[in-house]
């Protein structure tokens, strides 16, 4: 990083990705929902920001469903992830 850059965010640019990324491996998470998994599970955890607490409620709503929906799948065709060990 230049000296005259902004600080580095080791966690939005190392820690949060990467332990996202182990996340969605193990879980089994589609890598059509690779993008958004990220930011579901950081609204999920964090909210805050400029959210209001309506879309930080709906956030935490969708990825609760969306993980009920994934273990569904997962339970009707299991696949090689530890969700179907």
């Amino acid at each position: 990083m230049e000296e005259t850059g902004p600080p580095y965010d080791r966690r939005e640019n190392l820690n949060f990705p990467l332990a996202l990324s182990t996340h969605e491996i193990l879980l089994g998470v589609p890598a059509k929902d690779h993008q958004m998994f990220p930011k579901w599970v950081d609204m999920f955890f964090h909210g805050g920001g400029d959210h209001t607490a309506d879309d930080i409620a709906a956030g935490r709503a969708h990825l609760w469903t969306y993980m009920e929906g994934l273990a569904q799948d997962k339970r009707r065709q299991p696949g090689d992830d530890t969700t179907a060990r």
